[in-house]
């Protein structure tokens, strides 16, 4: 669990707070998602990702520079995660328990998503389509502590 603490804050620092989020950027934002308030905006590799609170659930929208919308990453409970990719990941993973779920929606009307769990000796971050293929497996194992 503490290496799963370890990767979050790693990717949390990874990207860097948008200080000058273009026009088009914000305009599109602002159509994508009408009803958000309170975003915070983050920058990665030339992306504009604006982050806000719809009820429980953290919403990203994420856009490259001339506004155009990629894709639309929402947080899910574990019970909200679709059977077919709970299956999936615990006939490959039985002994996983889930931390982090998010649905990802993109402009090429795909939906994935991004399963994060941890076991005994490791953490995961998978990201598996909407069919339960496992699209991508990101492993980091634990140093065991003396």
């Amino acid at each position: 669990m503490k290496t799963l603490t370890i990767l979050a804050l790693v990717l949390i620092q990874s990207f860097a707070v948008a200080q000058n989020v273009p026009a088009k950027v914000k305009e599109a934002f602002k159509g994508k998602f009408p009803k958000a308030t309170e975003v915070e905006w983050t920058e990665n590799n030339s992306k504009f990702i604006g982050e806000f609170y719809d009820e429980d659930f953290t919403v990203m929208g994420v856009f490259d520079a001339s506004g155009k919308w990629l894709e639309t990453k929402t947080s899910l409970d574990e019970s909200a995660v679709p059977a077919v990719i709970s299956k999936a990941v615990l006939a490959k993973h039985k002994e996983a328990y889930f931390s982090n779920t998010f649905k990802i929606e993109n402009n090429q009307s795909q939906t994935n998503y991004e399963i994060m769990f941890g076991t005994d000796d490791a953490s995961y971050v998978l990201l598996v389509d909407d069919s339960g293929k496992i699209l991508k497996t990101d492993k980091e194992v634990f140093e065991e502590e003396e």
